[in-house]
């Protein structure tokens, strides 16, 4: 255990001394509330005004939300590149030799990677759902008082964004490099509600489970038969996760240290 405690500690501070990780936290925390303060006022016009243009499922609890799965692209990021650095200039070899164990040192990043996602979702989530309903004045939920939906609605985004970042480091150990990852992962959270759409199934993706955790209505505004209830959407991401890191575990056991 103490073993274990000392190889988390160490991927800790291997992991927030990596340049470009204080650059996603920082780009996390700077442009989402700021892409919230921008965004916001013309959607509390659109819902003043009862603009037919404003997309469907979207509504004074959700203004804010579409920040938060922007977002995502940050986590992908943070998870991939959390892993990636391991595979060049041989440092994982560094790595190896400082807890040959291969899966203590796997379960110490991914436990790093989780908790820094966790406690910046914390930060992140909360402000710009705040900064969203501040804007909308009396049209938003802080006029007429916070309720437990709301409270478990910001809950979900925060857990949401730990499992993309898990399944971005799950992925990226797969593939031994982080390019692919990126690729996948990107194009496919910013084209959920387009995939849900279109593709049969499509519900049970990592992405639009994760999203049904926050914004729903986003989903089932156009696609009815797409909900999935916040329990099934929970159980259908943790599977993703926890697919995605047997198997990373499983092929990080195997293979050898080449990349």
């Amino acid at each position: 255990m103490r073993a274990f405690a000392r190889a988390v500690s160490s991927e800790f501070k291997k992991l927030l001394t990596l340049r470009f990780i204080r650059y996603v936290v920082a780009a996390t925390t700077v442009l989402l509330p700021l892409y919230a303060l921008l965004t916001t006022p013309s959607v509390r016009d659109a819902i003043s005004t009862g603009d037919p243009t404003l997309a469907p499922g979207i509504t004074p609890e959700s203004v804010g939300f579409d920040g938060i799965e922007l977002g995502q692209v940050f986590l992908i990021l943070l998870g991939s590149i959390s892993v990636s650095s391991e595979y060049q200039f041989d440092q994982l070899k560094v790595s190896l030799l400082a807890v040959p164990n291969r899966l203590r040192l796997l379960g110490a990043k991914a436990l790093a990677v989780g908790v820094v996602s966790l406690l910046l979702g914390m930060v992140v989530v909360p402000l710009v759902a705040f900064i969203s309903q501040l804007q909308l004045g009396e049209v938003g939920i802080l006029h007429g008082g916070i309720t437990v939906s709301y409270l478990l609605s910001l809950g979900g985004a925060i857990v949401s964004w730990a499992a993309i970042a898990l399944l971005s480091f799950a992925l990226t150990i797969i593939c031994r490099q982080a390019l692919t990852p990126l690729l996948i992962l990107i194009v496919t959270s910013q084209f959920t509600l387009v995939l849900v759409h279109l593709m049969p199934g499509a519900q049970y993706l990592p992405f639009s489970a994760g999203v049904q955790l926050y914004d729903p209505s986003s989903i089932v505004a156009e696609t009815p038969s797409a909900g999935l209830g916040p329990g099934v959407a929970l159980l259908v991401l943790t599977i993703w996760v926890v697919v995605f890191m047997a198997l990373a575990g499983f092929l990080f056991q195997r293979r050898g240290v080449q990349t």
